[in-house]
């Protein structure tokens, strides 16, 4: 091992270009696996940067190893890109799979169809200008170049939010770039003439990146849809709202008309000793008024809408609704998003406990802000024929699989977003949901 780094790193046996091409791997796998939070700030790089010297330290000792056992090997270099880079997607990066899935994927093949391309650079200046002593440097300049622009692409066009993209692109993508770099792992061994290599590689490299930038459009478009989705379903609550209110408001104004009757009745009963009537007519009164006063006004208008739309289509179903709501004056979430969210888990809980089958299905819901964090608890009655381990796994429990199942995932993603947490547990034929929200939040539009 000794020997490899003598001679190619002291000695430059390989030229320059052999030393700064694994140096600039190394670090841009860093670069590119950290999160851009990870990314700011004088103290995160000195810390990219160090994750960057070990691990192009891990990589010379691969490549060293491999010199000692096998001796010099193209394919060697290779699999200590491959070692590093799994080996810091599995243990440092904090990004989603999926995101280092394609990260990674992408740049080692489009960095192993460069490396074919800038090789033939230097030689093209030395024939034009054989006096011109630098042409051995322009390989790795190539190499820096071409490397940091396929980096800055995959930063620049960030596909971090996947979650609703049809498998199909994302596997046509990843099949493109697999493709590509089987074919230059496998031109060791076949050793293809130079031209034919170098047309090959371009080719490859302008195919891989095409593909991820087609990904990267499409994933930005459904979740643009999405964003549309959450806005016409806030729309069709605020207008519902709306027409709750304009109803509940017309049922008030008769009650006041016909309060005075009821008052006058009541006197009668009472004066006459019937108190038994009196009970029953005040019971009746009663009942004809809860409608008219089930009305949920917090001060947030999402949750006023959302509520107000559940607690209706629970009265329809038989579904008793309780909560307990204290709310901020004011939230920093943006409102389609905490509709979106706040909706799709009254909604869940809508539908699991119209299915039950218990005698008084219910759903109970509690908001309650504490310290830095906004609590959103909600529990719901369930089907106790299906298993806990199913419900758990949140699989959706309808017919039609294919066109439900996002609710969970929305969940999921804007709790992320609002560095919060997300818990589903169920015991005893309830089930419970509890998302936190961190109500510190920078650059969104307030609730």
């Amino acid at each position: 091992m000794l020997e490899y780094f003598q001679k190619y790193y002291l000695l430059h046996q390989m030229g320059p270009g052999y030393i700064v091409t694994n140096v600039f791997c190394a670090v841009a796998v860093v670069i590119l696996l950290r999160s851009r939070d990870q990314l700011r700030g004088m103290r995160n790089w000195a810390i990219t940067a160090a994750h960057g010297a070990m691990l192009w330290a891990f990589g010379v000792v691969i490549c060293g190893l491999g010199y000692q056992f096998f001796g010099r090997s193209m394919l060697t270099d290779r699999f200590a890109m491959v070692a590093t880079t799994i080996l810091y997607a599995c243990i440092f990066s904090k990004l989603k799979p999926s995101s280092r899935l394609v990260r990674s994927l992408v740049f080692f093949a489009c960095f192993l169809h460069i490396i074919p391309i800038s090789e033939p650079i230097g030689e093209l200046f030395e024939e034009i200008n054989s006096r011109f002593t630098w042409a051995e440097h322009f390989t790795w300049a190539v190499v820096l170049l071409l490397g940091g622009g396929v980096l800055g692409v995959l930063l620049h066009y960030s596909t971090d939010d996947t979650d609703f993209v049809p498998r199909f692109p994302y596997n046509l993508m990843a099949a493109v770039a697999v493709i590509g770099a089987l074919w230059q792992l496998l031109s060791v061994y076949m050793d293809p003439e130079r031209d034919y290599n170098v047309f090959a590689s371009a080719c490859f490299l302008a195919m891989t990146l095409m593909g991820y930038t087609m990904f990267y459009t499409l994933n930005v478009e459904y979740n643009q849809n999405l964003e549309l989705l959450a806005m016409r379903h806030k729309e069709a609550l605020d207008e519902e709202l709306l027409q709750f209110s304009q109803e509940n408001y017309t049922e008030i104004h008769e009650l006041r008309h016909e309060l005075q009757n009821h008052m006058n009745y009541i006197k009668v009963l009472a004066d006459a000793g019937e108190y038994d009537k009196l009970r029953d007519y005040a019971a009746s009164v009663c009942g004809e008024a809860e409608g008219v006063f089930r009305f949920v006004e917090c001060g947030n208008q999402v949750v006023n809408a959302v509520m107000n739309h559940i607690i209706r289509q629970a009265d329809s179903l038989g579904v008793q609704v309780d909560y307990q709501i204290v709310l901020p004056p004011e939230i920093p979430f943006k409102e389609t998003e905490f509709c979106s969210l706040f909706s799709n888990m009254l909604e869940n809980a809508l539908e699991a406990a119209k299915t039950s089958g218990a005698e008084e299905p219910k759903i109970l819901v509690r908001i309650l802000p504490q310290q830095d964090y906004l609590f959103i608890h909600v529990e719901n009655s369930v089907n106790n024929a299906v298993s806990k381990q199913r419900r758990l796994s949140l699989a959706t429990t309808k017919e039609d699989s294919r066109t439900h199942g996002y609710g969970t995932r929305i969940i999921r993603n804007l709790v992320k977003k609002y560095q919060g947490s997300v818990q589903f547990n169920m015991h005893g034929g309830v089930f419970t949901t509890d998302v936190m929200l961190c109500l510190k939040q920078e650059d969104h539009s307030h609730v």
